[in-house]
């Protein structure tokens, strides 16, 4: 799946999500297919975890949750200590 927005907001507590990638038409009411939402009420280390880990979710959709979760966080903890920050 095309990545064609990433969308750095306040997602609703409701919604309980760090992050949203949507991938799937069928579960994609407002039209937002191809669009990466991160919630900005986090640390940047945890802000790249997530953008990481929504990054493998919308290429990768058949990989199980528990092991988006692990590659995430490694990426992201090896990307900050090589100093890899947002400018």
């Amino acid at each position: 799946m095309k990545i064609k927005r990433v969308i750095h907001k306040k997602i609703p507590a409701s919604q309980k999500a760090l992050g949203i990638a949507y991938n799937d038409a069928e579960l994609d009411p407002k039209h937002k297919l191809g669009t990466i939402e991160i919630e900005i009420r986090q640390t940047p280390l945890n802000i790249l975890d997530v953008e990481i880990h929504e990054f493998i979710h919308m290429h990768y959709p058949e990989i199980p949750e528990a092991s988006v979760r692990q590659m995430g966080t490694r990426l992201a903890k090896f990307l900050w200590k090589l100093k890899y920050r947002k400018q």
